[in-house]
């Protein structure tokens, strides 16, 4: 017999239907009356890109899960949503912070973009690695990987010396800038995602946090 970790189970009779609730900046939560177990997926903030003047990379995604907590109905609990990392011009740029359900789980904020390439992955998070950056002898800039649960994606790395070729970011994180001059997009907010690489300009800035919170409830 199959046994389900998260059963939609009738309450004294009463139907108990899905709920989810996007939380998008750090609050209280509290648990309905009814719940005494929830899913969450949650993100840290993503880090930031970097623009320096002859290396630069972008930020790498906050750490992205997915996880099952059991809950006490009635209680409050805070929920810390991390913040983007900021994008840097000369030097790297800084890591997202961490986002958290109350005492009960956390997730790292992404890796910074560095001030010196040091290869694909630069900046990387649990998420999803910084896409690399490029020097006036390369050929290409890699695009940021992917993170889990459609959050966490890191950031484009930054254009050619001279042709201006961008690479995208994943999952919301911010694509490398297309010339010298041109600005390094930001990732969008509350997607854990890294900002793009820059060259000679400031980095993009990371995508704030987000926690997802899924239960059954009848309230």
């Amino acid at each position: 017999m199959a046994i389900s970790t998260f059963p939609p189970a009738a309450s004294g009779g009463a139907t108990k239907i899905q709920k989810t609730e996007k939380i998008t900046s750090t609050q209280s939560w509290t648990a309905p009356s009814d719940v005494t177990r929830v899913e969450i997926v949650i993100g840290g903030g993503g880090g930031g890109g970097s623009g320096a003047s002859s290396d630069e990379t972008n930020g790498g995604g906050g750490s992205s899960f997915k996880e099952f907590l059991s809950v006490t109905s009635g209680t409050a609990y805070t929920i810390t949503i991390g913040g983007g990392g900021a994008g840097g011009s000369s030097a790297a740029g800084t890591a997202g912070g961490d986002s958290s359900f109350a005492a009960l789980f956390t997730a790292s904020g992404g890796g910074a973009g560095l001030s010196e390439r040091s290869g694909p992955g630069a900046g990387s998070g649990f998420g999803g690695t910084g896409g690399g950056g490029c020097e006036e002898v390369d050929t290409t800039s890699s695009s940021g990987g992917a993170g889990s649960f459609g959050i966490g994606g890191g950031g484009g790395g930054g254009p050619l010396a001279y042709n201006g070729v961008q690479a995208s970011g994943s999952n919301g994180g911010g694509h490398g800038a297309t010339s010298y001059s041109s600005g390094s997009p930001n990732a969008k907010t509350n997607t854990s995602s890294g900002g793009g690489g820059g060259r000679a300009i400031t980095g993009g800035n990371g995508g704030s946090g987000v926690c997802f919170i899924k239960y059954w409830s009848a309230v």
